[in-house]
């Protein structure tokens, strides 16, 4: 009920109905969106920056990971096969690993890797993220980037600072030949 001023024959009288949701799971993949990686080569791909948004960061997730993989030639879209034209299964983690000569050099046309992550305990809908991964016979160099830092969170492939806080990158790139330079670009 709702009065306005001093006068109590003036009321107004509503109802308002609240319905209170549940946010979504969200899908992410650390890597981004492409990848380019050598047949010659173990990699994987992680999907653990997900997670459940009525939910901190720093809180368990309790979410459940289903990796897939498909081809598009063209014309079709198939499931992977491995190099061998086996079915390819993937695992249910949250970091998926592919080894070497797991999947065949794509001739320029890449492989889509998708997670699929939903909440098992609040039964959420599903949620995606795919990445295109180009697969060369070539060898590929990797280039990681590290930080070091107080204070800071990292969300998917983001580093979250406080604008006067000090952040310290370390970069490193396996299959480097000795001495050979890395150059920063910000």
């Amino acid at each position: 009920m709702l009065q306005v001023g001093d006068d109590a024959t003036k009321i107004s009288v509503a109802t308002v109905e609240v319905a209170v949701g549940l946010k979504p799971v969200m899908a992410e993949i650390a890597q981004g969106g492409v990848v380019y990686r050598s047949s010659t080569s173990d990699f994987s791909l992680d999907a653990s920056p997900s997670r459940d948004l009525d939910r901190l960061p720093t809180e368990p997730q309790s979410l459940v990971f289903s990796w897939s993989c498909t081809l598009f030639d063209g014309t079709l879209t198939a499931p992977c096969t491995d190099a061998q034209g086996t079915p390819l299964i993937l695992a249910s983690s949250p970091i998926v690993s592919i080894s070497a000569g797991m999947l065949a050099v794509s001739d320029g046309v890449p492989y889509t890797l998708t997670v699929a992550v939903h909440d098992e305990l609040l039964q959420k809908a599903v949620d995606t993220a795919s990445i295109l991964c180009y697969i060369s016979q070539e060898p590929v160099l990797e280039v990681m980037i590290h930080f070091q830092s107080f204070d800071t969170a990292l969300r998917g492939s983001q580093l979250l600072v406080n604008a006067d806080d000090d952040v310290v990158l370390h970069a490193t790139c396996d299959g480097a030949a000795p001495g050979q330079v890395i150059v920063w670009d910000m």
